[in-house]
Parts: C-alpha cells; structure tokens; sequence
C-alpha cells in the first residue's frame, strides 16, 4: 500500500469513528456515508473506478464497497430514515463492522493515527486528484 493509499485509509477509520460516535448519540445527521465524505473515494473514485482503492483490493471489496459491511449501512439508513423504530441498532452494528473492516486493511503494526503531516500530504493529493478530475 503506498503512502497515499494509507494516509486516505486512515481518514476513512477517523470518518468511520466519527460516524459511530455520531449513531451512538443519536445524531443520525451527523452519519455521512457519501463518497464525498470518504478519502479514499475522494482518492480512488475516479469515474466510479476504485481499482487502487485498499478497499476494492481487498477480498472483499472486490465490486468498490458493495461487497463491505458499508452496503449494510446505506441500506439500513435508507430505509429508516427519520423514525428508526428499533433500528438504530441494526445501523450502529453495520457501523462498526464497517469500522471493523477498515482497520482490517491497515498493514500489521501501522497506527490508525494520522499525524498533521501526514493530513497535509493526503489534503494535497486530494487537491491534485480533483484538479485532473475536474480542471
């Protein structure tokens, strides 16, 4: 995994965190689940081709995220949007899988920790992914 690859993974897992602590408080406004809000789309999804993604690399995600717990999660907030009537559960149980998931893609022994460097280097390949992709 390079550099880029991992410095967007690890934003991914402090999204993902973030949405869970969001879902946990009841502050469903706050779980963002759009390629928008996730760096290694903002990185990866190019055209919706995520062949470099470490997500579409990975066994499972072999189809971008459709094969991931983050399918689950889309699916559950759509369909209990506003009132969940019990279902808040369901959707923080696929959040942390997906959660899960993602710290499973970091290389053994890297932190999830992403240091102010290396937020600046992911900020300017994201600044240059979106330049070539929109002009």
């Amino acid at each position: 995994m390079d550099k880029t690859a991992l410095y967007a993974l690890k934003a991914s897992i402090k999204h993902w965190r973030e949405n869970l602590a969001a879902a946990k408080a009841g502050a469903w406004e706050k779980v963002v689940i759009h390629g928008d809000a996730c760096a290694l789309c903002l990185i990866y999804a190019q055209q919706h081709e995520c062949g470099e993604c470490p997500v579409a690399k990975s066994d499972i995600g072999r189809s971008g995220c459709r094969r991931t717990p983050w399918i689950e999660v889309m699916q559950s907030l759509r369909n209990h949007p506003a009132d969940f009537g019990g279902a808040e559960q369901t959707t923080i149980y696929w959040i942390e899988e997906e959660l899960k998931f993602l710290l499973s893609l970091l290389p053994k022994g890297e932190s999830e920790e992403l240091g102010a460097a290396e937020r600046a280097a992911l900020k300017e390949a994201i600044r240059i992914e979106e330049e070539a992709r929109y002009g």
